[in-house]
């Protein structure tokens, strides 16, 4: 059993790192109730240790996690842990709210307030299927940037006419107000070229 909760566990991981793991929501939601539980009780393991596991009660409450209806949502865990949705993902670390400084897009993973950016060089140039992942040509790498979003920032969103404001895309995407006035952005000089978890412009 625990084998192949830890294996559904690895297939659902999105990004981790020392601190924090992130999860896509859609292969959690495909699982059977049972090992979803199974998969969650291999989380607690992972993050606490076998002297520490999830009770019942929470992993009852991540599994409420990835079923609600709620875009945005987030359950408290011990030591200062949270685990909480947003768009699409589920996040588990500590309950920290970090800004960062904009800088250039550079190969290797980039911390970004609560996310890290990992850019990296590949051969395959296929649309990605979420919002999560973008595809940028190679001689562009120079010219991108990583910053917070800034007031007035606006995307062409890819698949619609004129512009959005970054703002109002992060509200439609119930994003967590907490981090709005943060949350990164890749830009190509002023031009906003994607929104991470929120959209992608036609540019």
């Amino acid at each position: 059993v625990e084998e192949k909760s830890e294996g559904l566990l690895r297939e659902a991981v999105f990004f981790q790192d020392n601190k924090r793991i992130i999860l896509e929501l859609l292969p959690l939601q495909t699982i059977a109730e049972y090992w979803l539980t199974e998969v969650f009780a291999s989380l607690g393991r992972a993050v606490y240790g076998p002297s520490g596991p999830l009770s019942r009660q929470q992993i009852s409450a991540l599994t409420g996690l990835v079923h609600t209806a709620r875009p945005s949502a987030r359950v408290s865990l011990p030591g200062g842990y949270i685990a909480e949705r947003i768009n699409g993902m589920l996040m588990i670390g500590p309950d920290e709210y970090r800004g960062f400084e904009p800088g250039d897009l550079q190969i290797g993973t980039i911390p970004a307030g609560v996310f890290y950016v990992d850019v990296s060089l590949i051969d395959d140039v296929r649309m990605p299927a979420g919002l999560w992942t973008a595809v940028f040509p190679a001689d562009l790498n120079t010219n991108l940037r990583i910053r917070p979003v800034r007031k007035g920032d606006r995307i062409a969103p890819l698949g619609m006419t004129g512009k959005k404001k970054v703002f109002r895309a992060l509200m439609d995407a119930k994003i967590p107000k907490k981090y709005r006035s943060s949350w990164p952005v890749i830009a190509m000089d002023d031009d906003v070229i994607w929104v991470p978890g929120v959209a992608r412009s036609k540019m």
